[in-house]
């Protein structure tokens, strides 16, 4: 079915405010209908691409999602401990960050490869170029997890993307989740935990997304799919503007989140 697959990174406290929105488009028939699933962003896990996995003779993928899944249960889970501490940074508060910061942030959520100087000149206020090496070491040392390339995957390995929402109980839910950090595929992978399940974002060629259905049709109780686009996909920047300098928040709040013009007489 045509329709469009958005990934929104608002305040946890916007999220109604969003339903509110997409509940206003279907009442105007701009839209059919729409799901909205509210992830746990600080369990996302992702898992990277790896080419040696691929026969360049035989032109294939040496990989098979249904041995992926062979391993029990209880052997996948032996020894495993997702409690144990881990030596995390200390991240500041968002009081240590100001409007220059959020401005850094938002010109690098788009081009992370930017010159400094062409980051000074997109910048609202005149800062020093010490200045700006300075804020960048801090900003990549505490709130920058790391930089992606978007590869083209339907020029270079014909390759599809492909989400699943899949409902489950907590027992297959952390059955994926340790699947995936301890076994990932080849593929590019996004995991994200709900409540009453996960959605998995997979870019494969359409053969081994074949297998994953049945992999997943074993497993899970119910999940739906879609086929994702990325040739008409398009990415936004983090809005400065949705960052309160003075009060040190980001605004959730209708007046900034939703359009005055759509919920207009």
């Amino acid at each position: 079915q045509n329709g469009i697959h958005a990934t929104f990174r608002i305040p946890e406290k916007g999220f109604p405010l969003l339903d509110k929105y997409f509940k206003e488009l279907v009442s105007r028939d701009l839209i059919k209908d729409y799901k909205l699933v509210n992830h746990d962003e600080t369990v996302e896990q992702r898992t990277k691409p790896r080419f040696i996995v691929y026969n360049s003779k035989e032109n294939k993928w040496d990989f098979d999602f249904l041995k992926w899944v062979d391993i029990p249960t209880e052997r996948l889970f032996r020894g495993i401990d997702e409690d144990m501490p881990t030596n995390h940074i200390q991240i500041p508060g968002l009081e240590e960050l100001d409007i220059i910061d959020v401005e850094i942030l938002s010109i690098l959520s788009l081009n992370s490869r930017i010159k400094n100087v062409d980051i000074l000149n997109q910048l609202s206020s005149d800062i020093s170029p010490q200045r700006l090496s300075d804020r960048l070491r801090y900003l990549k040392k505490y709130f920058i997890s790391n930089y992606r390339v978007y590869l083209n995957w339907d020029e270079i390995f014909n390759f599809q993307g492909y989400a699943f929402v899949c409902y489950c109980g907590e027992e297959e839910k952390k059955y994926f989740k340790v699947l995936l950090k301890y076994r990932p595929p080849p593929f590019e992978t996004t995991f994200r935990e709900f409540q009453g399940g996960f959605t998995l974002y997979v870019i494969c060629p359409g053969k081994h997304m074949l297998d994953l259905i049945n992999v997943l049709d074993s497993k899970v109780e119910m999940f739906d799919i879609y086929i994702l686009d990325y040739k008409s996909s398009k990415r936004y920047n983090l809005n400065s503007k949705s960052f309160d300098a003075e009060k040190k928040y980001w605004k959730f709040d209708s007046e900034f989140l939703l359009d005055d013009h759509l919920f207009s007489d």
